[in-house]
């Protein structure tokens, strides 16, 4: 009803008589099982228009996985954005503008057989920079998340009443804010237990995951710890300051080994210099770094420590 009531404003707004119909249809495929048609789909169609986003149709897809939406009014203001939904999971096709020239569309939507578990997920790039100023620690990270498996994974309850978790981010507990530079993920995380944790369901492919936070600080230094969310495949610890001199020997892992272990330092020299191969960094390795409060002003690239993966290493560099 909302949505029709939007179409009719819309429509009286522009001073425009009622435009000629068009037509939605497509058929909905199983990505997980080889692009089997998915039969008695849930299928909807939004509408954007005037600024406003709305339901407009529900369907279900027949016994060959079809659907189609007839009647629909074309024009450049109006956007259709199909989609189909599958254990929860909503499935969002192609934006579609209907005009008198083209006014039927035929779409596949591509839906994925979700798991709750085990965790398929990587890191398969996490780069961090730290930026010590004076009283605080500002910290930019990037990861590259992939989900390699071809379901969609929804992650597992830890209670009768919690909702599903997908992803914990590690960072220290004692931060004063954070950032998400996309709202997709600031609106999908909360914090719980001193963590901060999302249910956002991981489709198959990468996703990049990139925030900033500060830490406070009223001494001099500081040590700055952060565990791994997942098994990460490359990862990159740069310290950006004034006062070089400052930093302690690099980044250590202090913790390697299997979910649960605890152990360490393993090596306390700086990861460029350590001797042996790590094919992937487990879940729980901490990375440690010890960094002054010094003076702002002109960045330098004081010192970048790098993991290394797939037994080849690589070493830690520095300079501007």
């Amino acid at each position: 009803m909302a949505a029709q009531w939007l179409l009719m404003t819309c429509i009286a707004a522009a001073g425009q008589a009622p435009q000629p119909h068009g037509s939605i249809g497509g058929v909905v495929l199983n990505a997980t099982r080889g692009g089997t048609p998915v039969p008695q789909a849930d299928v909807a169609l939004r509408i954007r228009a005037g600024g406003q986003l709305a339901l407009l149709r529900e369907t279900k897809s027949d016994a060959e996985g079809r659907f189609f939406f007839p009647h629909l009014p074309v024009g450049r203001d109006f956007r259709y954005l199909p989609g189909a939904t599958r254990d929860g999971v909503h499935y969002p096709g192609p934006a579609i503008v209907l005009t008198t020239q083209h006014s039927h569309a035929i779409v596949e939507l591509t839906v994925n057989d979700a798991v709750a578990g085990p965790c398929p997920l990587i890191i398969r790039r996490q780069r961090v920079s730290l930026y010590p100023e004076p009283g605080l620690l500002r910290v930019e990270e990037s990861l590259l998340i992939d989900n390699p498996s071809a379901s969609c994974y929804v992650g597992v309850t830890t209670s009768d009443n919690a909702a599903p978790v997908t992803l914990r981010l590690g960072i220290p507990a004692d931060f004063s804010t954070i950032t998400f530079n996309d709202d997709f993920f600031g609106r999908r995380f909360s914090l719980v237990g001193g963590k901060l944790v999302t249910g956002i369901p991981w489709t198959p492919g990468s996703r990049e995951l990139k925030f900033t936070y500060v830490l406070r600080n009223s001494q001099r230094s500081s040590a700055w710890e952060r565990s791994l969310d997942l098994p990460c495949e490359d990862l990159r610890v740069e310290v950006h300051t004034e006062t070089p001199d400052e930093i302690g020997r690099g980044v250590r892992v202090l913790s390697i080994g299997r979910r649960g272990a605890a152990r360490g330092p393993t090596d306390p020299r700086p990861v460029g210099a350590a001797t042996g191969a790590l094919d992937r960094l487990r879940p729980l390795a901490l990375a440690a770094c010890a960094v002054g409060a010094g003076c702002h002003g002109r960045i330098f690239h004081a010192q970048a420590a790098e993991w290394w993966t797939a037994g080849h290493p690589r070493s830690g560099s520095s300079g501007r």
